[in-house]
């Protein structure tokens, strides 16, 4: 089994009774995930998501662990650690001429069954083991360097300056250096939202020439543009840091000034002028009705309000407000029949759905309505349908009644169904907003103590 003799690697050990509590709290890696006899890798972030330290972690007793890091940087690790264990029960110290080997391949029973020995998780597609203890032979540091080229592994130092890198820029996310589901830890933020948005600008790639390779450090260069820095080499293969294609623009600006991400909405970006405005411009029917003007979303919009408050007279002001925003995502998605909802799937209905409860986090309602209020939401959606439908869509009254049922104890004749301008239905539900809104505020102040 070929090894190698890891010279400028170093140990710290972190132990006590809430030493675990302590790691898992501050490093990426997710602790309660980490079993005995693994090394997995990780990070010490700054709050901005940037990569402090990157380490291999292993349980070494009950309440113990060791992580294993640059020998030229573990000075620095220990005093930061320190910095943020506080009033933690736990003890943090860099292990005297500590020795590292990594063996790799071929028959591995005699170390599987030394429980000195730990499994390198990064890797997939080859048995990688570490011990810590004494070596008297050096081996081949060239072959282990070759090999972690060959399987993508970039590690800070020769690949990547400290304080530069994203843990998703080096593959973190893909080899087990990252829990994203545990709590929160420095950093978190930025990794989360990296994730959820898909928003990864650089990732590690193997490089591959016809002769060698010149050294770390030298910039890739396509179409006399430099993407990417060069890492590791062994021979003509090597590791790269380079920029990936961008993700497709996913944000919309707003005439308020906002710039609202529709993947990934946040309550800060949206404003009740903007979805006035869009609403008053999105057609309902695809803009089939009849009239000078369509009939558009900010109006069917009023009229189920005014059919919800029908159908739930003692309805609070939330409620009310909450039928009358009820299609606002509307705003930026558009309109669309709900057959062909039903086609596009379960991804505009996911991007409907964040959206819809970002704008309830804006206007502090629940993000959850609750199925009795989003059911009688629903039932004075269905009623404005109907007669929209016959109304002004040109449908039957017998196909409007097999698709949104026909109404009873409700005349047409009580409400506005004549499509009106853009300004007006505009106006008229920034004005019935507000006048929610003076609502809700009158019963927080009547309800308040002093």
């Amino acid at each position: 089994m070929p090894f190698a003799l890891l010279k400028d690697r170093a140990l710290i050990s972190v132990s006590g009774p809430e030493a675990e509590h302590f790691l898992q709290n501050i490093l990426t890696t997710d602790l309660d995930a980490l079993s005995p006899g693994e090394a997995k890798p990780g990070a010490l972030l700054t709050p901005q998501g940037k990569i402090l330290f990157d380490f291999l972690i292993s349980r070494a007793g009950e309440n113990g662990f060791c992580l294993e890091c640059r020998t030229n940087v573990a000075d620095d690790f220990v005093r930061r650690l320190m910095l943020y264990r506080l009033r933690a029960k736990a003890e943090i110290a860099k292990q005297d001429q500590a020795l590292v080997t990594v063996a790799w391949g071929g028959d591995t029973t005699a170390s599987d069954s030394d429980s000195t020995t730990l499994a390198d998780t990064r890797f997939r597609d080859v048995t990688v083991k570490r011990s810590y203890g004494a070596a008297t032979q050096s081996g081949d540091v060239a072959a282990w360097q070759a090999l972690r080229i060959a399987h993508g592994i970039a590690e800070s130092g020769t690949d990547y300056p400290l304080g530069d890198a994203f843990p998703h820029d080096v593959l973190l996310d893909e080899t087990g250096g990252v829990g994203f589901r545990k709590g929160c830890y420095v950093g978190q933020e930025v990794v989360s939202r990296m994730q959820h948005r898909g928003t990864a600008r650089r990732r590690v790639l193997i490089v591959g020439a016809e002769s060698a390779l010149p050294g770390p450090g030298t910039e890739l260069m396509v179409a006399g543009r430099p993407v990417g820095t060069l890492g590791s080499t062994a021979g003509a293969a090597g590791l790269a840091i380079a920029r990936i294609g961008a993700p497709p623009r996913a944000w919309q600006r707003m005439l308020s000034g906002r710039r609202l991400d529709l993947l990934d909405p946040s309550p800060f970006d949206i404003e009740i002028a903007d979805i006035a405005h869009g609403l008053a411009r999105v057609a309902r029917w695809n803009g089939q009705t009849s009239g000078e003007h369509a009939f558009s979303v900010a109006q069917h919009s009023l009229l189920v309000e005014a059919l919800f408050c029908e159908l739930a007279p003692a309805a609070s002001a939330d409620a009310r407000l909450a039928a009358l925003l009820h299609d606002a995502p509307e705003y930026v998605i558009g309109d669309m029949i709900s057959p062909f909802k039903s086609v596009m799937g379960g991804s505009y209905k996911d991007c409907e759905l964040r959206l819809q409860r970002a704008i309830h986090q804006r206007f502090s309602l629940p993000a959850d309505l609750g199925a009795a209020l989003r059911k009688e939401i629903k039932r004075a959606d269905q009623i404005a349908a109907y007669y929209e439908a016959t109304l002004l869509a040109g449908f039957s009254a017998a196909e409007a009644t097999e698709y949104f049922g026909r109404p009873r104890g409700f005349s047409a004749e009580r409400f506005d169904f004549t499509p009106r301008s853009v300004t007006w239905a505009q106006a008229a539900f920034l004005k019935r907003f507000a006048a929610l809104e003076a609502k809700r505020l009158s019963f927080v102040a009547a309800n308040s103590t002093t």
